[in-house]
């Protein structure tokens, strides 16, 4: 689903515990519940 939306206009952001898969054009960041 996040492929069909990365055209390259916009920017996709992914917040995730842990980042499962790399997506390539799509910036992961991992959170960490502990802070």
């Amino acid at each position: 689903m996040l492929h069909t939306l990365n055209t390259g206009e916009d920017k996709i952001i992914t917040l995730e515990d842990p980042v499962e898969y790399q997506l390539a054009g799509i910036q992961q960041s991992q959170i960490n519940y502990t802070k």
